[in-house]
């Protein structure tokens, strides 16, 4: 199967190369010094990050949780 970009793709991508801007998960205006740093690897890997971030509850919240609910069903 082969990947294809839809209209709405091409537009983002069009839209942050002709204006020049960073967008989350999609595009990084990096300065030279940036790319000296990365060794001038253009990988966009490099530069944009597009993985979710996933955030954890404290240990100690989960536990709570899991008491009341506990009591809750006794």
């Amino acid at each position: 199967m082969k990947n294809i970009l839809a209209q709405e793709g091409i537009k983002a991508v069009a839209e942050v190369y002709r204006n020049w801007k960073t967008r989350e998960k999609l595009s990084k205006v990096v300065k030279l010094e940036e790319l000296r740093e990365a060794d001038y690897n253009l990988s966009p890997s490099q530069f944009v990050d597009i993985s979710d971030k996933v955030v954890h509850r404290a240990i100690a919240d989960i536990l709570t949780y899991l008491a009341i609910a506990r009591q809750e069903r006794e």
